[in-house]
C-alpha cells in the first residue's frame, strides 16, 4: 500500500503544481487539468496487465503448470468439502478469490473441525482451498516485461527471514534481498509469465527447500500482478521512496506502451475494465482495486 500510496501522491502533486502554474486558466480549468493527467495515470496503470474479465486469484494461477503449484480447488459446494476431505491433507490454507489483499481472510486450517466451523461462509462464495506448503525458504520474486520483449526480467529477490503462513509483506526485520538467487530464478520464472494471458508485472510469492531451489523446484503460492509491490522499498528504509517511486512509474509506462503497440485495452474493454475497478474498490472497499482488473 505504500508504494501504491507514495507514487500515486507523488504524481498527483506534480499534475496539481502544472495545473497551477499553468497561466492564463481559471479554478475549474486547473482542476479539468489535474483531473485529466490523473485520469491518463489509471489508464496506464489499468494496462500494464491486461487480464481477460473475470481473472482472479484461482484463475491466473491456473494458467501455470501443475509442476509449480500446490494443490487447490475452488469451494462452491458441500460436494465441495467433501471432496476436500479425500483430496487434501492438514493443515491447509484458505484463501478468498476476491477482496483480496496482503493476507486478508486467509486462514490456516489444521483439521476437519476447523474447515467445516468456515463452511457457511465459504460455500457460494469466491474461496479457494490450497496445499499447504512446508518448505522452509519463503521468497518473493518481482518480474517486469515491456510489450516488445519476448520474456520478462527479475528485477528483484527477497527471501523473508521470518515466516508468516498467512501475509506476505516484509520490513527491515522480516526480509532481506536475495541478489545470489537470480541465476536459479532467471529462465524459469519469466517462462511460466508468458503464459499467464496479459501479463506483464507482478510478484511471485513462492515456496522452495534449499534442495529444491538449486533443482528448479518450487511451488507458487500466489501471483500478485499490477499491485504486487517491490519489497526492496520495505528491506532498505534509506532508498524505499526510490523503489517505491520506480514501482509505480514502471507500470504507467509499460501500460502506455502495451497501448501504443495495440496490446492494451480497446476503448469498450476500457471503459468495462474501468466500471469493474470501481465496483470492486467499492466492494471491497480498498483503493488499491481501482488500478487493476484482478480483484
Amino acid at each position: 500500500m505504500l508504494s501504491y500510496l507514495s507514487g500515486f501522491m507523488h504524481v498527483f502533486g506534480w499534475y496539481v503544481l502544472i495545473a497551477i502554474c499553468i497561466p492564463n486558466i481559471n479554478i475549474k480549468q486547473r482542476i479539468i487539468v489535474a483531473v485529466s493527467l490523473f485520469t491518463a495515470t489509471w489508464i496506464g496503470l489499468l494496462n500494464s496487465n491486461t487480464y481477460p474479465l473475470g481473472s482472479n486469484k484461482y484463475t491466473i494461477l491456473s494458467n501455470i503448470p501443475n509442476e509449480y503449484l500446490p494443490k487447490q480447488m475452488i469451494i462452491k459446494s458441500q460436494y465441495d468439502m467433501d471432496h476436500v476431505l479425500e483430496s487434501f491433507t492438514f493443515p491447509i490454507i484458505l484463501k478468498p478469490t476476491h477482496c483480496t489483499r496482503s493476507g486478508k481472510n486467509v486462514v490456516k486450517l489444521n483439521n476437519k473441525k476447523e474447515l467445516f466451523s468456515y463452511s457457511k461462509k465459504i460455500i457460494n462464495s469466491s474461496y479457494m482451498i490450497q496445499e499447504f506448503v512446508e518448505d522452509e525458504i519463503e521468497l518473493c520474486i518481482l518480474i517486469e516485461k515491456w510489450p516488445w520483449e519476448k520474456s520478462g526480467r527479475i528485477i528483484s529477490v527477497i527471501e523473508k527471514t521470518i515466516k508468516d503462513d498467512i501475509r506476505n509483506g516484509c520490513s527491515v526485520n522480516t526480509c532481506v534481498e536475495r541478489l545470489d538467487l537470480f541465476p536459479y530464478f532467471m529462465n524459469i520464472i519469466p517462462q511460466i509469465s508468458n503464459m499467464i494471458p496479459g501479463f506483464n508485472v507482478g510478484r511471485y510469492d513462492i515456496k522452495c527447500s534449499s534442495t529444491g531451489l538449486k533443482e528448479g523446484k518450487f511451488k507458487v503460492l500466489e501471483v500478485n500482478g499490477t499491485m504486487g509491490f517491490d519489497f526492496r522499498g520495505f528491506v532498505n528504509p534509506m532508498t524505499s521512496i526510490l523503489y517505491h517511486e520506480r514501482w509505480f512509474i514502471v507500470r504507467v509506462l509499460i501500460g502506455y506502451s502495451k497501448i501504443c503497440m495495440l496490446e492494451g485495452y480497446n476503448l469498450v474493454m476500457l471503459i468495462i475494465v474501468s466500471l469493474v475497478t470501481i465496483k470492486n474498490t467499492i466492494v471491497c472497499g480498498d483503493l488499491e482495486k481501482l488500478s487493476s482488473l484482478y480483484s
